[in-house]
């Protein structure tokens, strides 16, 4: 008895040694964890600033604008001197026979000799009203470049946002997936004891059984959608994030200030991008109208040109010629079988038809203002009734459980009283990051969300 409660001991003692090392590896690793992890956690404004570089959308729009100012420089180039010069040889075989009265042939010869010369041309555009027209055109079209830049570049932070959220609120669903997982484990290995010492009924291990293989299903379908979501914050930024920052779950931006649907849909009127490239395409429509007329109107342009010339190379009668002028020309097409007409009536056609569009765009912008407006709203009522049903299922399911030891609630009625409090902190979780999102969508919509609303939401994250 001695030997055996010896072993015994020392067996304790080795299994307590053994946990005292893992403890302190344990407690080793978090540490390292909490010095690294600030180094490798990203937050939204980091992801911005890689969309930004990484972007094909925003890269596209670069590359356009840019291009826009190359077609500024070719209208310019109308108003400039246009020079042109050209320059020749030729080599020159002659057959030459010269007669006497009678027709009789005196000699023959076949001299070869070169020729060559030059030209320069000058010409400057005096008055030219197409040329005029094309040029304000010009900075019609680059500066309808930078709206829409402006636009792409506005639309890729609300991209960053939805991306950025999308990934915390799969990881916030999986993280209460675990849980309910674990939950309704122990409650069916519970079930399993309870069924082997005879105090419950096979069909409450089956029902166990069902409530856990589904919670194990919706935890995977939880997996793949933080795949889906990783793969879109990674076609912004061009590379996968393991680690992001968390938001805080007890931070939200609540009512929209001001809490005035008016105040939004006016602000948007002054700000919103897309309508701010639908009037400048008004008025590249306005300009296109003159630039159709502006065949009308005579061109003036003065030339200088200078010639050079010479043979001298023939052994006789060589000639060295030298011209130069100075022409004042007026070009004039007023007339073109009513093809000018024709292109002015189908320029204000289309004119029409933009602003069209521009209204139609004014009616769409309002309506988008006001469902995020209203799904703002909503949604912030949302998290405080969510908030109110989790404090009220908890009673539920401590009530159920109670009601199962009595005998008066089945197992299933327990399972179903815990799947719904974990179905709504998810729905809370879910909830919270919507807010922010339906925040940026409003400020979006209004054309004001900006760099700073990322700071905003940097201060929501941990």
């Amino acid at each position: 008895m001695f030997c055996k409660f010896l072993v015994t001991k020392i067996s304790r003692e080795k299994n307590v040694f053994f946990l005292e090392i893992m403890c302190v590896r344990l407690l080793c690793i978090m540490a390292l964890l909490l010095i690294i992890r600030p180094a490798l956690a990203i937050d939204i404004e980091e992801i911005y600033d890689l969309a930004q570089r990484s972007d094909h959308v925003i890269k596209k729009a670069k590359v356009i604008r840019a291009g826009s100012q190359e077609i500024v420089e070719q209208s310019n180039a109308r108003f400039l001197p246009h020079i042109s010069a050209s320059t020749f040889y030729t080599q020159n075989i002659q057959e030459r026979t010269v007669h006497n009265f009678n027709n009789t042939m005196l000699f023959n010869s076949s001299p070869e000799y070169a020729s060559r010369g030059y030209s320069v041309s000058i010409t400057q555009s005096l008055f030219d009203y197409d040329a005029t027209i094309n040029s304000e055109q010009a900075w019609a079209q680059h500066a309808l470049a930078d709206k829409q830049y402006d636009e792409m570049d506005n639309l890729l932070l609300l991209r960053v946002i939805v991306a950025y959220l999308g990934v915390l609120s799969a990881k916030e669903e999986i993280r209460y997936r675990e849980q309910e997982l674990q939950t309704l484990k122990k409650q069916l290995e519970n079930m399993e004891y309870r069924f082997e010492i005879g105090i419950s009924a096979k069909i409450d291990v089956s029902e166990a059984k069902a409530g856990y293989d589904l919670a194990s299903a919706n935890r995977t379908s939880a997996y793949i959608r933080l795949s889906i979501a990783n793969e879109a914050l990674r076609e912004i930024t061009g590379q996968l994030h393991d680690d992001l920052d968390k938001l805080n779950m007890n931070a939200t931006f609540g009512l929209p200030r001001p809490n005035d649907p008016d105040f939004w849909i006016k602000t948007a009127h002054e700000n919103n991008h897309r309508l701010h490239v639908a009037r400048q395409q008004l008025q590249m429509a306005r300009i296109g109208i003159k630039r159709q007329g502006s065949s009308r109107y005579p061109n003036l342009s003065l030339i200088a040109t200078y010639n050079y010339y010479n043979d001298l190379d023939l052994d006789y009668a060589g000639v060295e010629l030298e011209t130069s002028s100075i022409t004042a020309r007026v070009k004039w097409n007023f007339y073109q079988g009513g093809a000018i007409s024709s292109r002015v009536r189908q320029a204000k056609y289309y004119k029409n038809q933009v602003d069209i569009s521009l209204q139609q765009q004014k009616s769409l912008v309002e309506r988008q203002v006001r469902d995020a407006y209203f799904i703002l709203i909503g949604g912030v009522t949302r998290i405080h009734e969510m908030k109110q049903s989790i404090e009220s299922q908890k009673i539920a399911v401590k009530a159920n459980v109670a009601g199962y030891e009595a005998g008066q609630r089945t197992s299933f009625d327990v399972i179903n009283a815990r799947s719904m409090l974990y179905t709504l902190r998810r729905r809370l979780a879910q909830a919270q990051h919507d807010n922010v999102l339906h925040h940026a969508n409003l400020k979006y919509s209004a054309g004001v969300l900006s760099v700073e609303d990322l700071e905003k939401i940097n201060q929501m994250l941990k």
